[in-house]
Order: C-alpha cells, then sequence, then structure tokens
C-alpha cells in the first residue's frame, strides 16, 4: 500500500512524493495444493503426511473420516496408518476445503530421481572437462514441479546433507571419474531434503587408423580386423566381434566405442572392398595381311582391371598390338590385382602366294 501527495510548495505539477505504508498478499481462495508422506531425508517417514495450503492463516486442520483427528493449526498428522483418509482445512475467513487421499499414493515432499553419469568425450586421455550440471535436471526432477524445487551440487556427501558450500552448474572436473553429490530441497516446505550422486567422466574417444581400400580375388574371402583394445564393436553388417569375414565387394563400417555405463565414446572406421578375378578372353581381332604390320586385338569381360603382353614379361594397359610381323603369338591377360593370367594362341600367317591345282597344298589363299 503506498500514498502518494505533492508538496504545496512545488512549482512543477507533475513532481509528487511517496511513502510505502505496508506490503502484504491477498489470497481469495483456499487452495490445498498437495498432501506429501516425510519419508525423505530429515523426515520422520512415510506414516507422518503434511497438508500443503494457500489461503488465510491460521488454519485448522483435521481428518473427518475414517477416523476423526483435530490437529489444530498443526499440518502434519503423525503414525496414520495406511489407508484412505479425508482431510478438512478451515482458514480463518472460514473457507472450507475437503480433500480424500490414499496414504500408500502419496510421494515425498521431495522424490529425487536417479542421475546418471555424465560423460564427455576427448581425444586424449584427461582427468578435466568442463560439464554442464544443469543437464541433470530433467532427471532428478521427474514430474516434478521444477518452480517448487532446488536442486544444488556438492563435492562431499557431507556438504550435501548440511548444503553447504555448493559449486556452479558449470563446473571443470579435477579428476577423473569425479563423483559429485546433489541436493534437492522443496522452496516452501523446508522440512526435509534428499541426495544422491553420479560421476562426471572424462571419456576417450578411440583414434583409429586410416580408412583403408582393399582388393580381393573371385571365390576368395578376407578378415576384416577392427583396431584392439575398445569396448564394443558394431559392424554395418551387424556383428559385434572385432573381426569379420567377408567375400563380397561394398563398403563396410565398424563403430568402434569405449563404453562408460550408459555412455560411450565411438569413432567409425571404413573398409572398401573389391573384388577382381582372372581374365575371360572373349574375343581376338587380327589384322594379319602384310608381311610385318599386323594388328592383334583383344576383347575381354571381367571383375578386375586387366594388363596385356605377348611375351608373359612386359605389360601393357593397352589392348591391342600394332606393327606386328607374320608367326604365332600367345596373349598373355594379367589382373593386375594378383588374381590370375589367363592365355590364348593366334597366328599371323600371311601366305605371299598359292598354288591352285588340286594337290592339296596352298590350294587356296
Amino acid at each position: 500500500m503506498i500514498k502518494a501527495f505533492q508538496p504545496i510548495n512545488t512549482l512543477n505539477p507533475n513532481e509528487y512524493c511517496f511513502d510505502i505504508f505496508a506490503e502484504f498478499d491477498i489470497c481469495s481462495d483456499l487452495i490445498i495444493n498437495d498432501v506429501f508422506n516425510l519419508n525423505c531425508d530429515g523426515g520422520s517417514g512415510p506414516s507422518d503426511i503434511l497438508v500443503d495450503v494457500i489461503g488465510t492463516p491460521p488454519y485448522d486442520f483435521s481428518i473427518i473420516s475414517p477416523l476423526v483427528i483435530d490437529n489444530g493449526n498443526d499440518n502434519i498428522f503423525t503414525n496414520l496408518s495406511p489407508g484412505v483418509y479425508e482431510i478438512r482445512v478451515e482458514d480463518l475467513c472460514g473457507r472450507i476445503e475437503v480433500i480424500s487421499i490414499n496414504s500408500l499414493d502419496l510421494l515425498p515432499v521431495v522424490s529425487i530421481g536417479t542421475p546418471t553419469d555424465l560423460v564427455i568425450c576427448n581425444e586424449v586421455s584427461s582427468n578435466q572437462a568442463v560439464f554442464d550440471l544443469s543437464q541433470q535436471y530433467a532427471q532428478l526432477l521427474g514430474n516434478q514441479n521444477p518452480e517448487n524445487l532446488t536442486i544444488t551440487y556438492h563435492l562431499t556427501q557431507s556438504d550435501a546433507d548440511s548444503g553447504n558450500n555448493p559449486i556452479s552448474d558449470i563446473y571443470e572436473s579435477t579428476r577423473n571419474p569425479q563423483t559429485v553429490y546433489v541436493r534437492m530441497t522443496h522452496n516452501t516446505l523446508d522440512i526435509c531434503y534428499e541426495t544422491d550422486s553420479f560421476n562426471l567422466i572424462v571419456g576417450v574417444i578411440p583414434q583409429l587408423g586410416p580408412d583403408v581400400f582393399i582388393t580381393i580375388c573371385e571365390n576368395n574371402s578376407i578378415q576384416l580386423s577392427a583396431d584392439s583394445g575398445y569396448s564394443s564393436y558394431l559392424w554395418s553388417t551387424g556383428e559385434s566381434s572385432r573381426i569379420i569375414e567377408v567375400d563380397a565387394s561394398g563398403v563396410y563400417s565398424v563403430i568402434v566405442s569405449n563404453d562408460y555405463g550408459d555412455f560411450y565414446c565411438e569413432s567409425t572406421k571404413i573398409y572398401s572392398i573389391e573384388v577382381s578375378g582372372e581374365a575371360n578372353i572373349d574375343a581376338v581381332i587380327i589384322e594379319d595381311f602384310t608381311s610385318n604390320s599386323n594388328s592383334i586385338f583383344i576383347e575381354v569381360s571381367g571383375l578386375g582391371d586387366y594388363e596385356y603382353s605377348l611375351d608373359g614379361i612386359n605389360y601393357q594397359p593397352e589392348n591391342s598390338f600394332t606393327d606386328l610381323v607374320s608367326g604365332d603369338y600367345t596373349i598373355f591377360v594379367r589382373d593386375i590385382n594378383g588374381c590370375g593370367v589367363s592365355t590364348k594362341s593366334v597366328s599371323l600367317n600371311y601366305v605371299k602366294f598359292f598354288t591352285p591345282n588340286g594337290d592339296g597344298d596352298n590350294d587356296y589363299w
């Protein structure tokens, strides 16, 4: 409540002075916010219940069913047997509210959820990392209203029990792992509290070698081996062993991880597999109507990459040979990945004459 007035000697008609008389809250209704049990640290146990109300105090608390208990202005009922109770609350203005509760369904004033560990992944082993402890709020609060509760973090259990020496939500760890203790209290019902703990873990990301390209020969297989010394492996084939065997071309990947409880630090390595094989010589096209300018063209099929030779020693990537003299040749087709050599014999026989006399020798040209 504020009094505003204007001094008689002011020349400014918009100049006022103010006196604050009092500050007070007005509640138009009597409201039973909730009913809790006191099964929390510092509380007296699940057989005691607390009634949280808003209205105009003092209040009168009573149980009217299945038995009658007049609790006066004390909002804590003690030593109740498990069961259903009808609770009556009356405030100074004579307003009355009644609520029915089952004591077995009541939650404590403070009910702290079980936090999981926090993990930060580093490329190198370290004791230090900056953690955001507020990431734990959702797990700690559960379905409770965050506006009603205060959460603080501490470095010892004794500090968590007393509420002393809270640390910042943004905290840099000093050892690995490091235990952090959490305390939860109700903002208006300061009758008990709850504590729990979790670890701060600085994890290490697996340092894997470079991606691998491998060629295997047709109808063969190869073992793919991931780096050793890590917690778990998951291949793109669905296998979870460190070593797998493959016999088909394709891109295979493995996720390698260091596991820390429900969390992990992981890296991925790629293995590109190509299948190669011996060539099929489909056709040999020759041009042999000269003495020393003949040609051979080789057509092949297969999975490999091939090179060609006429002596089995000197190979070339081109599949044609020119300026050849007449004679007999052996064609060699070699897979450059070492998956075999195919051969075929051909003749470049240019005959400069024919004797069509019917004796069976050189009758045709």
